[in-house]
């Protein structure tokens, strides 16, 4: 009997091990299907698709900000809301853009289940200034993930993001064999994250390669043709500039592939290719003469602001005739946009309305005084468009003089809950520009706001018109624990701004209070900067003589006391802190202190202070 009892036990235990295990690889399945689900939405900008990976409640976000060894930059998303908002931004701001996630290692406990996997995101520069043509992140994603009634969901999704100069160089480690022809055929792949690098490979090595991609250019497809030419883009090398001449003269070639060679010779300096793109504006395809009407008018638009600078110092100069003709000519040239034909586009309820945005976004270039009612008019009109409506809010800020009933118009949008969000945000941070101090009270009972981007545009706002009415709530907001933590870095520039002596008490208690945050403190710490006097260089020293204050204190502090001009009485205790932060273990506080205590040493060598001698 023992034996027969010992033998179904054992049967029960297989049995049993072969249930978990098919049940583990369902749920395996189940968990790579909902990743695989969470990377395609978001190339895809599926929002809804996006939104039920996500537990409905208690999910949470953490990112290290590619700074692993500071944890003070930290970010900490609490609730799937704040999840879509974050993803809403990188839409708006990327329109193009390539995720890439590793198959996930799974593991399981009592709670769910974790998964780990790398990821890359590619990210297309679509025109953006002082921004690379391709920039990349990418690191580690750890999801933590409960199931459901529906199903798994992620609960918490923690992301170990790799620093940006770590991360070039793997990925130039891994190009660094690339050749020309590889690079050129990489160009015409359908998956961005492939002909994005290619592109910005090429582009750094092209003044040494020009034939290969002029070649390339002949005879590849369309597609490819294009991204070459964009690799061309402010090229000066003649035989380049032939290629692209002769696809413009072509009126057989693609339409696309013509358009792309006008865009590449925006930035081009050589002025005889303006004669050529005046004739491209002047074909019969639509789309080619609005592509060689914007390119020249950006061309002749970076000529005019020189030909201005001209006739600015020209306003200076000894001789009265000179002077005259640099302010008529500035005369001239201000009235470059026919204020008149612009107009009537804009008031034509019938026109596209990209035509109207055109011309309202031309127009408040001008900052005319006469468009204030036209504008006004727009902006209080419901039956307009949204965009209409929010660029005449913008247009505001640019009228040299704005009137009673524009404040108001603005008040009551930015007041009116049942009004679009975006365009209450636009017309209250439209009031903080104005920056008229009849609307801070406006602005104060916006603060009370349940909407955190109304709470936000608010403090932006009355930071922005620097009202000491507006002291005390944005001091209320600083204080503010459970306040969004944006916000309150916010309002503790304008204290600061507003009265440095009451804003040093505030910063101070946070800084000093180690139940808050470490973002918290980072930020009171960053204000304190602003404070350069006696009570903030002695609070620094303190924090650098102080062992029990954490690393990242210490480093701020031993990287901006340098910059301060402490008084004869604080002077020793300063240079003190420093040198023995100098001797810190950790290397970046150490190298911090020595390079400030040099800045320090060299003023008070200038104004004679004494030095202590103590080591």
């Amino acid at each position: 009997m023992k034996f027969t009892s010992l033998i179904l036990t054992l049967l029960l235990i297989i049995i049993s091990a072969d249930s978990i295990c098919l049940e583990n690889t369902e749920d395996i399945k189940a968990i790579s299907k909902l990743l695989k689900k969470l990377e395609s939405s978001y190339e895809s900008k599926d929002l809804e698709s996006y939104k039920s990976v996500f537990a409905e409640e208690g999910y949470e976000y953490i990112s290290n900000m590619a700074t692993p060894d500071d944890p003070s930059d930290d970010v900490h998303l609490v609730g799937r809301d704040k999840e879509i908002r974050s993803a809403i931004k990188v839409f708006d701001s990327y329109p193009e853009f390539d995720l890439e996630i590793t198959s996930p290692e799974i593991s399981f406990d009592e709670n769910g289940a974790e998964a780990k996997s790398e990821y890359r995101i590619i990210i297309l520069n679509s025109g953006k200034p002082n921004t690379p043509d391709v920039f990349y992140c990418g690191g580690t994603h750890v999801f933590k993930l409960k199931k459901f009634t529906d199903g798994w969901k992620i609960i918490r999704w923690q992301q170990f993001e790799l620093p940006m100069n770590e991360l070039e160089n793997m990925m130039r480690e891994e190009r660094k064999d690339k050749d020309v022809e590889k690079l050129i055929k990489e160009i015409g792949h359908n998956k961005l994250r492939k002909w994005a690098m290619a592109m910005a490979d090429l582009k750094r090595i092209r003044d040494d390669y020009t034939e290969l991609i002029i070649d390339a250019i002949k005879s590849g497809k369309k597609a490819a043709r294009i991204r070459l030419i964009n690799v061309l883009k402010g090229t000066d090398n003649d035989e380049a500039l032939n290629r692209l001449t002769l696809i413009l003269k072509d009126k057989n070639d693609d339409i696309d592939v013509r358009i792309a060679a006008v865009n590449a010779l925006e930035e081009c300096n050589k002025s005889k290719l303006d004669s050529l793109l005046i004739k491209i504006a002047q074909e019969d395809k639509p789309q080619l003469r609005a592509a060689a009407s914007l390119v020249l008018s950006k061309r002749i638009g970076k000529r005019l602001d020189e030909i201005q600078q001209i006739l600015i110092a020209g306003l200076k100069n000894h001789n009265e005739e000179v002077r005259k003709a640099s302010a008529e000519c500035l005369r001239i040239t201000t009235q470059y946009y026919r204020l008149d034909i612009l107009k009537e586009r804009l008031m034509d309820t019938e026109e596209l309305e990209e035509v109207r945005l055109a011309a309202l976004k031309s127009l408040s270039n001008c900052g005319s005084e006469k468009l204030v009612e036209t504008l006004n008019n727009i902006l209080k009109n419901d039956k307009e468009s949204l965009q209409l409506r929010i660029c005449s809010a913008q247009a505001l800020t640019r009228v040299k003089n704005t009137d009673n009933e524009s404040l108001d118009l603005l008040a009551k949008i930015a007041k009116d809950e049942d009004e679009n969000l975006e365009l209450r945000k636009e017309s209250i941070l439209a009031l903080g520009k104005i920056g008229h101090s009849r609307v801070v009270k406006n602005l104060v009972k916006l603060l009370n706001s349940d909407v955190v981007l109304i709470r936000w545009s608010a403090v932006s706002s009355l930071v922005d018109i620097n009202d000491k009415d507006a002291l005390k709530p944005l001091m209320m907001i600083l204080m503010n624990r459970d306040e969004d933590i944006f916000i309150r870095r916010l309002a503790s520039r304008g204290v600061v701004n507003m009265n440095r002596d009451i804003a040093f008490g505030p910063l101070s208690q946070i800084i000093k209070d180690d139940t808050e945050d470490p973002t918290t403190r980072r930020m009171a710490a960053e204000s304190l900067t602003l404070i350069r006097d006696e009570r903030t260089a002695l609070l620094f020293a303190d924090f650098l003589l102080d062992d029990s204050q954490p690393w990242w204190l210490k480093r701020i502090s031993a990287e901006k006391l340098g910059n301060f001009k402490p008084g004869i009485s604080c002077i020793s205790r300063c240079i003190d802190a420093l040198r023995y932060a100098a001797s810190s273990e950790d290397e970046k506080t150490a190298n911090a202190a020595q390079k400030s205590l040099k800045r320090l040493e060299i003023k008070i060598s200038a104004k004679s202070y004494p030095i202590s001698n103590n080591n």
